[in-house]
């Protein structure tokens, strides 16, 4: 919030695998909020250390393999205590139905603990495929590195912006960006960028952002565009770099017609 930086969520939900309505983490920056963090040295890029795991050898394997294993039977005495558990708190339950059809049919009684001893007969033995494996952020055998040989500071790297069309785009951006606007991608609306006027979660854009860097759009895209601001109840800009350097704002109504607009 404190540098109007919002990104995007990329990832699965754990509990909620098999939809795409709601994301989680990695949050995905765009190059332009990426390059705002570099540019205010509010962040870094940094790249991971693959050289720090060349030590890594075969034993240390075998030693990862061995204590994955422990854990794989250990969790399967878990489940099975959880679900004998489990089965004693409804004994009763498990009893009464068990003599209810042993009756009818052969007229035979039995005990809670002979159902609960049938029961755990019947459990379905766990498989190492059911076995929820722990992800490491790091290699559990370099414990001892500190986060600074971790990683690869690789800021210096970082070339954008590069092309007429991204520096033009960036530079719209960060001239939003400093208005006091939040920008997030406008790719499915058509347009370069969203505009709000304050914190996406609580509003909707107001803006529609397209960036021209030769000042040229067809008349079928403006028609295009006004047509959809209208259907989606925002205002589109287009927005150019003039010949001085200065940013120039125009607004577009649903007649497709471009008038000067400033932002305030």
């Amino acid at each position: 919030m404190n540098y109007r930086i919002t990104g995007s969520l990329v990832g699965c939900l754990p509990g909620h695998s098999y939809q795409n309505s709601q994301l989680g983490v990695p949050l995905q920056l765009m190059r332009e909020e990426a390059n705002i963090l570099i540019e205010n040295k509010i962040c870094k890029l940094m790249q991971f250390n693959e050289k720090r795991y060349e030590t890594v050898n075969k034993e240390v394997s075998a030693q990862f393999e061995d204590q994955r294993n422990k854990s794989f039977l250990e969790y399967k005495k878990l489940l099975k205590d959880e679900r004998v558990q489990q089965m004693k708190r409804k004994c009763e339950e498990i009893a009464a139905g068990k003599k209810k059809r042993r009756t009818e049919m052969e007229n035979v009684t039995l005990t809670e603990n002979e159902c609960i001893e049938q029961e755990i007969k019947r459990l379905p033995e766990v498989t190492y495929d059911l076995f929820p494996i722990q992800m490491f952020t790091r290699c559990p055998s370099l414990s001892g590195y500190s986060d600074a040989e971790e990683f690869i500071d690789i800021t210096s790297q970082w070339d954008y912006p590069q092309s007429e069309d991204e520096i033009c785009k960036y530079r719209i951006f960060k001239d939003l960006w400093s208005k006091g606007y939040f920008l997030t991608n406008g790719f499915k609306f058509g347009c370069d960028y969203l505009v709000y006027e304050s914190d996406p979660c609580m509003c909707h854009a107001k803006y529609m952002v397209v960036c021209v860097a030769d000042n040229e759009l067809s008349s079928l895209n403006l028609h295009i565009l006004g047509r959809l601001s209208g259907q989606v109840n925002k205002q589109v800009l287009i927005a150019s770099i003039a010949y001085d350097g200065n940013i120039n704002y125009e607004s577009l109504n649903c007649d497709a017609i471009r008038n000067p607009f400033k932002l305030k």
